[in-house]
């Protein structure tokens, strides 16, 4: 099983989306999940996991882990070629280096 995260921000609350598939070719998804947080971080660049990382953790209790094979976060793993960390290597940490954590990210960090 596949599991891709997201966050979305809208004023002072974040909505955390968990979705489950069963291979990358699926064409529909196993499972949907979501949660509402109101106590957030403020966002700090190149920190970005403090603000995110518990949006994720919340929307993860409600997914049965014991099938993941891997996750996919939108954002890094690793931020730069010095391999400093970035969200998807705070969430591996998390979990305890069980589960593999893929970043796919929009837009290039500086």
């Amino acid at each position: 099983m596949i599991v891709a995260l997201d966050v979305y921000y809208h004023q002072a609350a974040a909505k955390a989306v968990g979705v489950t598939f069963a291979a990358w070719h699926s064409a529909e998804l196993t499972s949907s999940h979501e949660t509402v947080l109101t106590k957030l971080e403020p966002y700090e660049p190149g920190a970005f996991y403090k603000r995110e990382l518990p949006c994720l953790l919340a929307v993860l209790e409600q997914i049965d882990l014991a099938a993941a094979d891997c996750l996919v976060v939108d954002g890094y793993v690793v931020l730069d070629d010095a391999g400093r960390p970035g969200l998807g290597w705070h969430l591996y940490q998390q979990l305890q280096e069980k589960i593999p954590v893929f970043g796919v990210a929009k837009t290039r960090f500086f």
